[in-house]
């Protein structure tokens, strides 16, 4: 019996995952430039595999730097906004939640979306950078 029930694919990479899901991102035009990894990875604090953490760092690092032309697909359980919120500010600075969308709860899945369609999708709003 597998749990690896979240598939997230994004040109030519796919991953598939248990809870809380996946995330390929696509760093602007090139198929080349795809990453994917399950979120539960990204949230292991432990580093009991310091390469891999590293790795991880650098998906983080490199889809930050390329924010505005990034395409993310996403597959995520069912969270609280404000956790939602909380990941997507792994990506970006600020994500805001305004107060008349705290209480829901969604499930995050997107697909070859860019960041800001992401947030504005989900009622968030994005701070600015300074």
């Amino acid at each position: 019996m597998s749990d690896k029930n979240f598939t997230c694919k994004l040109g030519n990479h796919e991953v598939s995952c248990g809870a809380p899901g996946c995330i390929c991102i696509q760093l602007g035009q090139n198929q080349n430039e795809t990453d994917c990894r399950c979120i539960g990875d990204i949230y292991k604090t432990t580093p009991d595999n310091s390469r891999e953490v590293s790795e991880i760092d650098e998906f983080i690092d490199k889809a930050k730097q390329n924010i505005d032309t990034a395409i993310f697909t996403i597959n995520m359980t069912e969270k609280p906004l404000t956790e939602v919120a909380d990941f997507l500010e792994m990506f970006v600075p600020q994500v805001k939640v305004p107060e008349s969308v705290r209480s829901r709860s969604v499930t995050l899945q997107v697909g070859k979306r860019s960041m800001k369609e992401i947030i504005s999708d989900l009622g968030l709003e994005m701070g600015q950078k300074n």
